[in-house]
């Protein structure tokens, strides 16, 4: 923790203390909260001359913030800034819980309603997610981006308001369980040894175990943390669970998950194009891992959002897509100068890469 005059630009700072009026003792601000413009302003009005913030380990990388940045605040600022403050929810949610503080877990849902609103009204904001390189604060970017995709499946499959918020908030805390995976193993850049996999495993169950340990957790979002790596034909962990053994939600969150791991810059692996990623998660599909009626319904709203985007080909060649087929959104119609071409029955050719 560190003491800071009180300016504007401690906007998004974590408090590290209680913060009180200096003439009244009234409790102003609490431990934990993050910084806003409206906060600066009513520090001032009561006197309050500089505040003990955390220390960076505990904010987002401003190598991220600036790519944030160049992604949204021209096309939609309140979802960038709320995309930027709920990663830092996550990152301070995790860090509480390692320290045995208190969780907060009702101001982090309460943060992050307002930006899953936003994307269920805008799902075009989430086509370009993939665009953020780097691995900086990954296991919380990922934790947030697996949320929203997940929100955005469920309306996709019809789910109820409530049951996306509840998805919502399950992929918000998938992962939870790597806060008692040693961090050497975390962040350890190159491939896992067979020892540090099956440890690294474990996060399924410990992220069960600490749902259970808040309190006042659904049963459906403690099971989806348990569950979101288990696979429909048997092959996943740590239950080996089959077919409808599987809560819905751990199978919508396990084609989320997929999909932004792929999609993602990791210690140990670059990032690959949505169009992979979708691949992977086709061929899985077909392997039985994942839902039929997720995988397409996922893949149709996605690849429906690059129409007119130019893509590069397996062979080199730059197309625009035209059009997306309901029975085969992973083959659209192309153009390539004045000729069309229909992935469907050039089986020889696959997109590679969106251009953004």
């Amino acid at each position: 923790m560190i003491e800071k005059d009180l300016s504007y630009m401690l906007v998004n700072d974590i408090l590290a203390k209680d913060l009180e009026n200096p003439q009244t003792g009234l409790l102003l601000l609490s431990k934990g909260h993050r910084l806003r413009a409206t906060d600066i302003t009513l520090l001032i009005k009561n006197n309050v001359s500089s505040v003990i913030v955390e220390t960076d380990d505990k904010k987002i990388a401003d190598s991220i913030i600036h790519q944030i940045h160049s992604l949204w605040s021209n096309v939609n600022k309140e979802f960038n800034d709320g995309y930027i403050e709920n990663i830092n929810g996550v990152k301070q949610l995790f860090a509480n819980i390692v320290e045995g503080n208190e969780a907060k877990l009702e101001e982090v849902f309460d943060n992050y309603l307002v930006l899953l609103e936003g994307a269920l009204a805008r799902g075009y904001l989430l086509h370009v997610l993939h665009k953020i390189r780097g691995y900086d604060d990954y296991t919380y970017r990922h934790s947030l981006n697996v949320s929203l995709i997940s929100g955005i499946i469920g309306k996709l499959m019809g789910l109820s308001l409530e049951d996306i918020t509840n998805l919502s908030q399950a992929g918000l805390l998938h992962d939870i369980g790597k806060v008692k995976i040693n961090e050497q193993i975390i962040g350890k850049k190159g491939p896992l040894t067979d020892d540090e996999y099956n440890k690294v495993q474990f996060h399924t169950t410990f992220g069960y175990e600490v749902l259970q340990d808040l309190g006042n957790i659904s049963m459906k979002i403690q099971t989806a943390a348990l569950a979101h790596h288990e696979r429909l034909n048997g092959s996943g962990y740590p239950l080996g669970l089959k077919g409808d053994e599987i809560p819905l939600y751990a199978q919508i969150i396990a084609v989320a998950d997929t999909y932004d791991a792929i999609c993602s810059d990791r210690v140990y692996k670059k990032k690959e194009s949505p169009f992979v990623a979708i691949d992977e998660l086709t061929k899985g599909m077909y392997e039985g891992k994942y839902s039929v009626e997720i995988v397409t319904k996922f893949t149709y709203f996605l690849i429906s959002g690059y129409v007119g985007y130019e893509v590069i080909l397996n062979n080199k060649i730059r197309a625009k897509i035209l059009l997306v087929h309901n029975e085969e959104p992973l083959r659209p119609l192309l153009q390539i100068d004045k000729e069309y071409i229909d992935l469907r029955k050039r089986r020889d050719l696959a997109i590679k890469e969106i251009i953004l």
